[in-house]
């Protein structure tokens, strides 16, 4: 594999461990000890870590080294089988939990690979009830496509003042953020500069995957 094409999936997976661990280039470089322009080269293609380098950033991750170095992203195909159709599936890393309730502290951590025929980043597991009403439980697992934007009526996974991870649908008015959950016994959620310092929009929930219990 050309260097080049090393540097860009090094690149593009750096940036989502970075966005579901909710850093900036400021915070990493002070992780691991490089100046926040070497951090930008890595997130523009532009260079590569130290193997030593990419060995600290896996531990604080939790992950492996090949998590940054090699693309998870390809298709992966099921083994053939005559009477079964096998369709093409991406294997995206479950990074821990989202609330569906109230926020609840993140405690993301690499737990492995989860296979799905979603155009998704990564995943979460799903833990309550307010979100229901478009049939997410409980349990459920959620694929996420990484953005740091949404429209309005998007179903987002954000991230609430550094801490704080929940799953509801997004909108904007009057300038504040406003979360709805799809079960009405959880009321509204409205942020704005009065009272978060710090609101992330961390995807958009493309697809969700249940248990039959």
């Amino acid at each position: 594999m050309l260097e080049t094409e090393i540097r860009a999936i090094f690149s593009r997976n750096l940036k989502m461990y970075m966005e579901v661990h909710g850093l900036n280039n400021v915070e990493l470089s002070r992780i691991v000890g490089v100046s926040e322009s070497t951090v930008g080269k890595w997130l523009l293609q532009k260079s590569l870590p130290r193997m030593g380098v990419v060995e600290q950033l896996a531990n604080y991750f939790k992950i492996n080294k090949s998590d940054l170095l090699e693309d998870k992203g390809k298709m992966v195909s099921i083994p053939d089988d005559p009477n079964v159709f096998a369709p093409k599936l991406k294997k995206v890393p479950l990074l821990g939990t989202t609330a569906a309730g109230e926020p609840i502290l993140s405690e993301e951590h690499f737990e492995g690979y989860v296979g799905t025929t979603a155009n998704a980043d990564f995943c979460l597991r799903v833990t309550g009830d307010s979100m229901t009403g478009i049939g997410i439980y409980d349990g459920d697992t959620v694929f996420v496509k990484s953005q740091n934007e949404a429209e309005s009526g998007q179903v987002v996974v954000v991230r609430i003042n550094g801490d704080a991870v929940t799953l509801k649908r997004f909108y904007r008015h009057a300038g504040s953020v406003i979360l709805q959950s799809e079960n009405p016994a959880y009321p509204p959620m409205i942020f704005n500069a009065n009272n978060c310092d710090d609101f992330r929009i961390l995807g958009r929930a493309i697809i969700k995957q249940s248990i039959i219990k």
